[in-house]
């Protein structure tokens, strides 16, 4: 039986300017099967989490589409403030509860991951739990304790803008990872699809954004 995730929130963070990608990311990468990405991996998180949200820049843009509808959709509270902002936007809606944070454009979830951080994040009583692999960190595959909002606003308010400028300031606990490549490694986790071609190798597409698109009413 796995960790139980119940007492947590899920945050979906859509709200990046996707410049590289050429079209909002959030609304028009499908996969082979024609499906939103963001629906999915919604769904995906909805199915272990008490609760699912997608933060976004202007929650507007999330309306017209019927296949996001069963998502509480909430707007930036620090628009323009990056990853720290949409983190202190999912931890403000769910102010007593753990907190999953999770980039649109990372398209596979894995939950031994996943429950690892939890567990490694309640052992610890720390406030932040994100995985590490070659010395990288993904503060967008990562969980978040409530206490972790007071510390994060206040990096804001002095300048770091930066997840990783904030951790030495609260009590972290890292999942160390195999790096892509490396024996043990889960194929594409932790993978960005940044750009058109980065998405078509994984098996995505750009749905064009003047059509009727995936369940707009």
């Amino acid at each position: 039986m796995g960790v139980d995730l119940k007492n947590c929130g899920a945050a979906v963070i859509c709200g990046g300017r996707s410049r590289r990608m050429g079209a909002d990311k959030a609304l028009y990468l499908v996969n082979g099967a024609g499906q939103r990405l963001l629906s999915v991996l919604a769904g995906e998180l909805a199915g272990r989490f008490g609760e699912v949200a997608l933060v976004a820049d202007d929650r507007r843009k999330l309306a017209p589409f019927t296949d996001l509808r069963p998502f509480t959709q909430v707007e930036d509270l620090r628009p323009g403030a990056g990853p720290v902002g949409a983190i202190l936007t999912a931890l403000a809606f769910w102010p007593e509860r753990p907190v999953f944070v999770l980039a649109c454009d990372m398209p596979v979830i894995d939950w031994k991951t996943v429950e690892r951080l939890k567990e490694l994040m309640d052992d610890a009583g720390a406030l932040a739990a994100l995985p590490r692999h070659g010395g990288r960190l993904e503060p967008l595959y990562a969980f978040y304790g409530p206490g972790a909002a007071p510390v994060l606003a206040r990096g804001l308010d002095e300048g770091r803008s930066a997840v990783r400028e904030n951790l030495d300031r609260m009590k972290t606990v890292f999942c160390e990872c195999p790096a892509p490549g490396e024996a043990g490694a889960v194929p594409g986790l932790f993978s960005n699809l940044n750009t058109a071609e980065e998405a078509h190798r994984a098996g995505f597409s750009l749905m064009a954004p003047a059509g009727p698109g995936i369940g707009q009413s």
